[in-house]
């Protein structure tokens, strides 16, 4: 469960790195995408957009579903969809 050192939210894995994507350069810390390139607003490859806050908190949702039921992990660890995170990125 990565965290933001900067801004001390959990994120999905690989939205927090230690190193920056653009230059490949160590940094001092991990920190979040939004935070590296200091927006509210990511585009992905398709052209779809995510908010911070909207990440932030359907993260949140799937944690708390995890904690309910882990056969969620064990589905997603076969390479199943998981039911229910389609909405996530």
């Amino acid at each position: 469960m990565p965290k933001c050192e900067k801004c001390n939210n959990y994120y999905p894995p690989g939205f927090v790195d230690n190193v920056n994507p653009e230059t490949g350069e160590p940094q001092k810390g991990n920190f979040c995408l939004f935070c590296i390139y200091n927006t509210d607003v990511l585009t992905g490859k398709k052209g779809n957009k995510v908010t911070k806050k909207e990440l932030i908190k359907e993260y949140q949702i799937f944690l708390r579903k995890v904690k309910e039921d882990n056969n969620i992990l064990k589905e997603g660890a076969k390479g199943n969809l998981i039911k229910g995170t389609e909405g996530i990125l």
